[in-house]
């Protein structure tokens, strides 16, 4: 649901391997071991982003280095901003299933 997939924005320029491997947008495209593409392929990836919200190049952008991988995920956009508590509900209530 609208993440930061590429947090060097936010480092101030600072690089190191916590930052490096809790970017997604940085490390994906270097991984290269089998067995973590293969865990990751079995995953079932669904990013939900509105549009018109900032974050929407950053969830497409990890979704092309996804695909670069062969990783099959769902990129999901919404129409308009869709990044507050209405539409994250119903994101949840779709996506992963939930109750009223």
């Amino acid at each position: 649901m609208s993440g930061i997939y590429d947090i060097s924005d936010w480092t101030d320029g600072h690089h190191n391997d916590t930052i490096y491997f809790n970017n997604p947008c940085a490390y994906l495209p270097n991984e290269h071991d089998s067995s973590r593409l293969e865990a990751l392929r079995r995953m079932d990836i669904i990013l939900a982003v509105g549009r018109d919200d900032p974050l929407c190049l950053n969830n497409e952008h990890l979704s092309g280095h996804l695909w670069a991988k062969n990783i099959w995920h769902a990129l999901r956009l919404w129409d308009g901003w869709a990044h507050d508590w209405p539409w994250w509900r119903d994101m949840l209530r779709r996506y992963i299933g939930g109750h009223d």
